[in-house]
């Protein structure tokens, strides 16, 4: 994406900018943040086509092969596993696993429609095989999906030889990001974010991928939906990206008022927690106290009854030694 950041084809700030003056100019689209752009607003202009053909769908629930010379899928995702050089070098099989509703570069596959959509998301086998799909390419990449509740990734063991080949294959950058559009696509929303989080703490924090950082920026942070979590991502890249100035993927001001707060934030609850816990400790130290003095009442009690038991004790004993014998002899 270069150039500056353009508020015209981000909806991440909207609300944000809506009293800035906007540029009257006019869009561009094949450019890739108008694609993207499209692509967030579910493709306004698109014209469905008119045949009921479900081919997409088909493919997911195993009555047909991918297309050119490809297999089923339970095929694919049963012999296919780890079998990363046939990953890496087939270039047929992406488009038909993460489907898009726009063309791709293979001419037998055929964009998703609508209907396809719904029918796919309503079939609970064809969910369990898209499931084990994005399984399948993150372990390619090096990534394992850790909880699939929340979307939350983390590195394989195998992580740094899968990253070699991500890194050294850069045609992997448009595939990563015609999966994060197809997770949208098909009801996994809540898996685009935690990917993406992966993908900017690896290359901006951890220094990997350095191949991958600026697709990362331009592509996979505006392909997630959520305008919330996409404004979560884009200050996070903000605050780990080492050259503010040159920082093109969101308002540098917006950013940097966001980033103060953040920062005095967590200052404010840091104080909190050091507060807390000093009034703990004072708390406990009360209770010590507290403890210690009824532990001497306790003792004061006890020492009180034992002295009433020792004083009956000696009366008792005084008594008996003053009680006068019996003579038997009398």
């Amino acid at each position: 994406m270069p150039g500056d950041w353009d508020s015209e084809l981000d909806s991440t700030w909207e609300d944000e900018e809506k009293c800035a003056p906007r540029r009257k100019r006019r869009h561009v689209w094949g450019s890739p943040k108008a694609d993207l752009c499209n692509y967030r607003r579910g493709y306004p202009d698109k014209v469905e086509p008119g045949s009921k053909e479900m081919p997409n769908l088909q493919f997911y629930q195993n009555k047909r092969p991918f297309r050119p010379g490809g297999e089923y899928i339970d095929t694919l995702l049963s012999d296919w596993t780890e079998d990363y050089v046939r990953l890496e070098e087939n270039h047929s099989y992406i488009q038909w696993l993460f489907p898009l509703r726009e063309k791709g570069v293979n001419p037998q596959a055929v964009p998703l429609t609508l209907h396809e959509i719904k029918a796919m998301k309503a079939d609970d086998n064809v969910r369990r095989r898209f499931c084990e799909a994005y399984r399948l390419m993150l372990g390619f990449y090096g990534i394992e999906l850790s909880n699939e509740k929340t979307g939350e990734v983390v590195r394989t063991t195998k992580y740094w030889e899968r990253f070699n080949n991500l890194n050294r294959h850069r045609h992997n950058n448009l595939r990563i990001t015609r999966i994060l559009k197809c997770l949208g696509e098909l009801g996994y929303e809540h898996f685009q974010a935690p990917l993406v989080q992966f993908f900017l703490e690896e290359t901006l924090v951890n220094e990997e991928l350095p191949n991958v950082r600026r697709s990362a920026l331009d592509y996979f942070m505006f392909t997630v939906k959520d305008r919330k979590k996409r404004r979560e991502l884009v200050l996070y890249a903000w605050k780990h990206f080492p050259d503010k100035a040159g920082f093109i993927w969101g308002p540098r001001d917006i950013l940097s008022r966001r980033a103060a707060r953040s920062s005095e934030n967590h200052v404010s609850m840091d104080k909190v927690k050091v507060s807390n816990g000093n009034l703990g400790r004072q708390r406990a130290g009360e209770h010590g106290v507290e403890s210690e003095k009824g532990g001497e009442r306790v003792k004061a009690h006890k020492d009180k009854k034992r002295s009433w038991r020792d004083l009956l004790c000696m009366a008792g004993e005084k008594a008996h030694s003053h009680k006068p014998k019996h003579n038997r002899n009398k």
